[in-house]
């Protein structure tokens, strides 16, 4: 019984490292998982915040759209109106001549009807000319928030996923960080093992060898000649004794 026992010290020892070094892989499989985890949410996050600038984005457009579409059908009427306009200063022009005929008088008449009709132009290119420059500068600040949109949502993505990285990176070195101890309990436990197994085997020899009975002391028979010693069972020596009664 007592030469087991080293082997079932040294054996629970190195059980010991081996459920050590088990539990180690799990955990450090687990703050894996985790890494892969944070990046996931990260890249979702990042997805999230794109959708969110897009829409923004769309919304913009929309809305300069709207205004192009405005300033279009602004300018088609003011061009609609000149045309009108020119073909009223024509006909109007024509009629004057056709009624009062030529001379001076008729030269003023001319001069001031068709400042009448040049003072309605320049109405309507002054208004077209507002107009324009208004919705110009509308559409310019829509592109730049649209394009600022872009630039904010590029940021805040490569943030997240930035932040994301650097969390999945510490739970990755974490995870290497717990293999390699469970690594190194697992062989500090082996060699505890061995040094158990040599230490007990030793000690359990140096006792049996304290303990048993000299063979030139202890009871001793012959058997054809030979010395067995009653203790060990051994052979003691070859000296010729007699039987014991």
């Amino acid at each position: 019984m007592q030469a087991i026992i080293p082997y079932v010290v040294a054996g629970v020892q190195a059980a010991q490292g081996i459920v050590g070094y088990l539990g180690a892989k799990s955990q450090a499989q687990g703050l894996e998982q985790n890494a892969d985890g944070v990046i996931n949410m990260a890249d979702y996050n990042a997805e999230v915040i794109r959708t969110k600038y897009q829409g923004e984005k769309q919304t913009l457009a929309f809305d300069k759209s709207v205004i192009d579409y405005n300033l279009q059908v602004a300018i088609n009427k003011a061009a609609k109106g000149i045309d009108t306009g020119l073909s009223e200063i024509e006909q109007s022009l024509a009629k004057t001549k056709n009624s009062y005929g030529y001379g001076g008088s008729f030269s003023a008449i001319l001069d001031a009807e068709e400042k009448v009709y040049q003072d309605k132009l320049d109405a309507i290119y002054l208004e077209q000319s507002d107009k324009y420059l208004e919705a110009s500068m509308q559409g310019d600040e829509l592109s730049r928030q649209m394009y600022a949109m872009d630039v904010y949502s590029e940021a805040e993505q490569a943030q997240v996923r930035h932040s994301g990285a650097a969390q999945a990176n510490q739970l990755r070195a974490q995870a290497q960080q717990v293999k390699y101890a469970g690594r190194m309990n697992m062989l500090g436990s082996f060699v505890s093992a061995a040094g158990s197994f040599m230490t007990l085997s030793n000690l359990g020899a140096s006792t049996a060898a304290s303990t048993s009975i000299p063979t030139s002391t202890a009871p001793n028979f012959n058997f054809l000649g030979t010395n067995f010693n009653l203790q060990t069972m051994q052979p003691v020596s070859p000296t010729r004794v007699g039987f014991i009664n």
